[in-house]
C-alpha cells in the first residue's frame, strides 16, 4: 500500500496518492454545471421543497449546506444559506450566503416584488404565526401526554360511543383542548380505552 503524498510512476506518468474525500466526490458526482447560470446543481434526489439531498454515511443532509461547510467552513450559529441565484438545487458555494432566519425571509418577499419596508413587515407577520405555531405544537405534544393520549392507540368519546384509532393531535392555540383527528376501529380489540376528558374529536376519516 502507498501512503498519502506518495508520488507513484506509471510509465511516463507518474501520479500523488491523495486520501479520499467521501464528501468532495459526492458532491462532485452529484452535480453538474448548468451553463446559463453559472449553477452547480444537485442532480441527486430532492425534498418536496426543492433542495438537494445528500445521503453520507449513514446521514441526509441538505446537499447545499454540505456543499458550503465542505468547501468554505462551518456556516455561522443561528445562520441560514440564502441563494442568490434562487435556485434550490444550486449547491455551488459562490452562490449561498449566511444570512439570519429574517433577513432570508425578506429577501423571499423581495423577489415577488415587495418593498423593503413591505417585506420586512410580511416577514415579521409570517416569523411570528412560526413561531406560534410552534409554541402550539408543543403544546399539543404536552397535553396529549398527560392525556395519555399518542398515535395509534384507541379512543372513546363516553362509554356508549363508538372506538376510534387516533390518527393525528393538534391544538389551534396555546390553552385550546387537545384536537383529534381519527378513523373507525371496527374489528379492533382495544388493549386499552381512553376516555376522551382533556380532548375532543374534530374530523373522522373514513375507511
Amino acid at each position: 500500500m502507498y501512503e498519502v503524498g506518495t508520488t507513484v510512476p506509471v510509465g511516463r506518468i507518474t501520479f500523488t496518492i491523495e486520501r479520499y474525500k467521501p464528501r468532495e466526490d459526492l458532491l462532485d458526482r452529484k452535480s453538474c454545471v448548468h451553463e446559463e447560470s453559472g449553477c452547480l446543481l444537485w442532480t441527486g434526489a430532492l425534498d418536496r421543497d426543492g433542495y438537494g439531498l445528500a445521503s453520507l454515511e449513514g446521514r441526509t443532509f441538505r446537499a447545499h449546506r454540505l456543499s458550503y461547510e465542505t468547501r468554505v467552513g462551518p456556516i455561522p450559529e443561528g445562520m441560514q444559506l440564502d441563494h442568490t441565484c434562487e435556485r434550490r438545487d444550486c449547491i455551488r458555494p459562490e452562490h449561498l450566503e449566511p444570512v439570519t432566519n429574517f433577513e432570508n425571509t425578506v429577501r423571499r418577499f423581495l423577489r415577488q416584488g415587495a418593498t423593503r419596508e413591505r417585506a420586512e413587515e410580511l416577514a415579521t407577520q409570517e416569523l411570528d404565526r412560526m413561531a406560534e405555531s410552534r409554541k402550539a405544537d408543543r403544546y399539543a405534544r404536552e397535553q396529549a401526554a398527560a392525556a395519555g393520549i399518542r398515535k395509534g392507540m384507541l379512543v372513546r368519546d363516553g362509554r356508549k360511543q363508538p372506538v376510534w384509532k387516533v390518527l393525528e393531535f393538534f391544538t389551534p392555540t396555546v390553552g385550546a383542548d387537545v384536537m383529534l383527528v381519527v378513523k373507525p376501529a371496527d374489528g379492533e380489540t382495544p388493549r386499552r380505552l381512553v376516555e376522551l376528558k382533556r380532548a375532543r374529536i374534530v374530523e373522522m376519516v373514513a375507511e
